[in-house]
């Protein structure tokens, strides 16, 4: 089955590190409606929790000044102090929306994530997307020692408009945010919509009818010196999209479209190989456009 993931699903790579709760790779993504947006990864360690670590050995100021070497801020967050390192990467419109265009969710006001996430799998593609031997490096270097088994998962997630349905936890200050958790030592379930009748329970059966279309073929070929007719499989519900072409490729091809399951196509030369290629489309329940699979055919003008 082709996987539906509205509004970054497929950036699920966001991490969080955790050394005693203290020290953390916050990811946070907000996509606006037209799918563009933006990606913030940010590393943040506690100043306490790294000179308990560092057992005494090391002055406040030295951490300072040696980490801002690095590119470490230090950020008061509730009082208390953390090294932080930032980097921010901007998407481009569409970017940031999968499976339905900016304006088709908008309009419906239907965006969703949805994702079954292998914890294991997920640490290792992490411990290479976020480079963990190198955070560890920065700090093991001044005598701040960090482990693989200290990392953990967080991502947030903000949507163009309010999250109704989702497992994960939302922002009491703004309803359009919802951050996850993610437990390496199993399969965990991601989920959000801001569509009141997109359901953790629905959301599987939900996506698959979005996505699902009956496909055509071509049941018959007549053809002349100048035309071509063709005769497809009669599908309901559905629009004929087809191409003509000289080339294998179809390159430069128009897309043409038709209500009825017979094509003629006209004003072709006598004696040419033509190549055509012909599927189903059609609007899905939310507006959006869905396509077939490609039924190909090569002929021959008499």
């Amino acid at each position: 089955m082709k996987k539906l993931k509205i509004c970054l699903a497929g950036l699920l790579m966001t991490a969080a590190m955790a050394v005693t709760g203290c020290t953390q790779i916050q990811n946070y993504t907000k996509v606006n409606k037209d799918g563009s947006g933006k990606v913030v990864s940010t590393i943040k360690i506690s100043k306490e929790d790294a000179l308990l670590r560092a057992g005494g050995t090391l002055s406040e100021e030295y951490l300072d000044s040696t980490l801002a070497e690095s590119g470490y801020k230090i950020v008061n967050e509730n009082g208390k102090d953390y090294y932080t390192i930032s980097a921010e990467e901007n998407r481009g419109k569409g970017e940031l929306l999968k499976g339905v265009d900016g304006s088709t969710a908008s309009k419906y006001n239907l965006y969703f994530l949805y994702s079954e996430v292998d914890g294991k799998e997920l640490k290792q593609k992490l411990k290479d997307q976020f480079n963990y031997d190198s955070v560890k490096d920065t700090f093991s270097a001044i005598g701040v020692e960090i482990y693989d088994d200290d990392f953990s998962y967080e991502a947030t997630f903000e949507f163009p408009a309010k999250v109704i349905n989702t497992n994960g936890v939302r922002d009491i200050t703004n309803p359009k945010k919802v951050t996850f958790d993610i437990d390496f030592n199993k399969m965990n379930v991601v989920f959000a919509s801001t569509h009141k009748d997109v359901t953790l329970s629905n959301v599987k059966t939900f996506a698959k009818d979005l996505l699902k279309i009956a496909d055509t073929k071509i049941t018959k070929v007549k053809r002349s010196k100048k035309s071509i007719k063709l005769t497809l499989k009669k599908v309901k519900g559905v629009k004929y999209q087809y191409q003509i072409s000289t080339k294998k490729n179809f390159s430069g091809a128009s897309y043409k479209k038709s209500k009825k399951n017979t094509i003629t196509i006209k004003k072709l030369k006598s004696g040419t190989k033509y190549y055509i290629r012909v599927r189903t489309v059609k609007k899905n329940t939310i507006g959006n456009m869905v396509y077939g699979s490609w039924k190909k055919k090569t002929v021959r003008t008499k």
